[in-house]
């Protein structure tokens, strides 16, 4: 896997308004704030637009690494795949550069339950990431039951310098 790339904020704005095209416009205002927030604050920080696929943290054994090296994670938005299973799902976002076996490096965690539910994450200081970011879809918070392909979703992480 790859270390983190970043690049201008800018550019990690223009992905983030296309990905969150159809998403809820209450979703869309609150990237918008985190991206102006960062830009004014930060002074354009560094960042990465990393997409997720359902495909990518389904039922991959030990999650997806998503990207390895030093970050922080300012944002993520999940939309849980169109399908009739209603099992709940926790999508844990790990600080790790292999696998989620390590219930300890989770550094956020999203929950869905329903086909097309939006679920996002955002902290504006950054969550501090060591040693880089696994995403992983499983049947508990931190947990390393990996959830069935029905139960994951699509979406991105916004990691930054």
């Amino acid at each position: 896997m790859a270390a983190f790339s970043l690049e201008s904020a800018h550019y990690t704005k223009q992905r983030v308004e296309i990905a969150l095209k159809n998403a809820n416009p209450a979703i869309k205002a609150i990237f918008k704030a985190l991206l102006d927030s960062l830009a004014q604050d930060k002074r354009n920080v560094q960042l990465q637009f990393l997409p997720i696929t359902a495909a990518d943290i389904d039922t991959g054994a030990d999650g997806k690494v998503v990207a390895t090296g030093v970050a922080k994670l300012y944002g993520a938005y999940l939309k849980r795949v169109s399908d009739v299973d209603t099992t709940g799902a926790y999508y844990n976002f790990a600080d790790d550069a292999t696998d989620n076996s390590a219930a300890g490096d989770v550094r956020a965690v999203l929950f869905a339950n329903a086909a097309s539910e939006e679920m996002i994450y955002v902290n504006p200081i950054g969550e501090p990431l060591a040693d880089g970011l696994v995403v992983s879809a499983t049947t508990a918070a931190g947990g390393t039951t990996e959830s069935a392909a029905t139960e994951s979703a699509n979406g991105f992480v916004i990691v930054g310098g």
